[in-house]
């Protein structure tokens, strides 16, 4: 019946996209898409399924489909969470301090909004792009200790979902840049066509997330997630898998972003420091070795590494650049050492919900440095909280009684999006922080109260 539920879903949504001249009927079957979602939801793994299969393409969506159809990952989520709370009342508590922590910085972050009188609407908004994985990961939680699923073969049996999506945002992305310069005419819906193009990116791929950034953040999700695939199946049956890996270290090559080329070295180097066979290591090796030759062979990315420590480029980055973000926050946050509201200085909310200026920041300004913004926007407690949030993940790492290899996808998962964080509002991309909330609550958290045991060898 899930099966059901979830292609009425799929159809109803499809169906609301392509009606794009009917107002009403487009949004009556966007509210038919989302009901016959919330029930195929009930399942919590095709729940967690369907966010695996839609992230990846969760912006194409949200371009083209009707207002309803831009909320199908909350309602996802808040099936799992209605689950979790219906079902086992008795696991609602105790919070672990993961979760403790992030009640505590969401109530912070609405008092000084308030308080602020900035827009509770956008405050709200901000939040939901902030904690909506983070509350997934509670409803999962409890789910999993009540050995109420997802089963512990979840993560091997739903991961080639996820990568088969992102593979096919990449494969396109790679049409488009072979394209030519109308390339983004190529399967792009219209809002996108028009959007201007600074030359420094008209070389890079936009496509389907129209973000380079993004596209070459997610090609890294993928190989991590490919790397914890082969390495707990031992590299057995793994032609399929290498050749996926090696469409993600392209992906990051052309992506262009230099944040998610460090982010990239980063996880190499766990994975090769931590590999256990030869074979692993020449593996990684080789990946580290194509992803040099891609980033440093092509005339745009070599400039982009050069000119990025050039002094030019540190006097414009303090003139008008993140250098100058971090030096305003720094100059606001002593201000407002409370804090001016969440959707008022540089997040993605504070673009839609901003309707008053904050002085001293320039007007539609963004930040493209999550922390600078939280700093200002939830003051000085509300900023220590979110940070000790983050920091309770990483202990809870460190301390959880599963396999290394589990615990290892997830740390370095949820290390990138901390690194990508101070050079873009990564915590705000929900593409994004479904990998690592999914990975700390499947692989991190025991089923059932049993210890799970990572497959000894898994199809590729």
């Amino acid at each position: 019946m899930r099966g059901l539920w979830l292609c009425l879903a799929v159809g109803a949504g499809i169906a609301a996209i392509l009606m794009s001249h009917a107002h009403l009927a487009r949004t009556l079957l966007a509210l038919v898409a989302l009901g016959a979602l919330a029930l195929a939801a009930w399942d919590v793994e095709t729940a967690l399924g369907f966010l695996l299969v839609y992230l990846p393409f969760r912006t194409l969506v949200e371009a083209v489909a009707p207002t309803p159809l831009k909320f199908a990952a909350d309602v996802a989520v808040l099936v799992v969470v209605a689950r979790a709370v219906l079902l086992h009342p008795q696991r609602i508590f105790p919070l672990d301090a993961i979760e403790w922590l992030g009640v505590a910085f969401a109530a912070v972050a609405l008092a000084v909004t308030a308080h602020a009188h900035a827009s509770l609407a956008g405050g709200i908004a901000e939040l939901r792009d902030l904690l909506l994985f983070w509350l997934l990961y509670a409803g999962v939680r409890r789910l999993r200790l009540a050995g109420d699923g997802p089963g512990a073969d979840f993560w091997a049996r739903a991961v080639p979902l996820g990568l088969a999506s992102i593979a096919f945002v990449g494969l396109q992305g790679m049409v488009g840049l072979v394209h030519g310069g109308a390339y983004r005419d190529l399967l792009l819906p219209g809002p996108w066509l028009h959007e201007p193009i600074s030359a420094v990116n008209a070389h890079r791929p936009y496509g389907l997330v129209n973000n380079p950034n993004v596209y070459g953040e997610l090609g890294f999700i993928a190989l991590i997630l490919t790397l914890d695939r082969l390495r707990a199946a031992e590299y057995r049956r793994s032609l399929p898998s290498l050749a996926l890996a090696a469409l993600f270290v392209a992906m990051i090559a052309v992506s262009g972003s230099r944040t998610t080329w460090i982010i990239s070295l980063v996880g190499l180097v766990a994975y090769f420091a931590t590999g256990r066979r030869a074979v692993e290591r020449v593996a990684i090796a080789a990946a580290a070795a194509g992803l040099a030759v891609g980033v440093l062979a092509p005339p745009p990315a070599h400039h982009r590494i050069v000119s990025a420590a050039s002094h030019a480029t540190i006097r414009r980055s303090i003139k008008s650049g993140r250098l100058q973000t971090v030096r305003l926050a720094m100059e606001l946050a002593r201000r407002h050492p409370t804090g001016t509201g969440l959707a008022t200085f540089g997040s993605g909310a504070s673009r839609v919900f901003n309707h008053r200026h904050t002085p001293g920041a320039p007007r539609r300004f963004y930040a493209d440095d999550e922390y600078a913004a939280l700093l200002v926007e939830t003051g000085l407690f509300g900023f220590g909280l979110f940070l000790a949030t983050g920091l309770s993940v990483f202990a809870r790492l460190a301390r959880a009684p599963t396999p290394a290899d589990g615990r290892l996808c997830a740390f370095v998962l949820f290390l990138a999006i901390a690194i990508v964080s101070g050079a873009a509002n990564g915590w705000e991309q929900l593409n994004l922080t479904l990998y690592p909330w999914l990975a700390l609550a499947v692989l991190a958290v025991p089923f059932g109260g049993r210890t799970p045991e990572r497959p000894a060898a898994l199809t590729a």
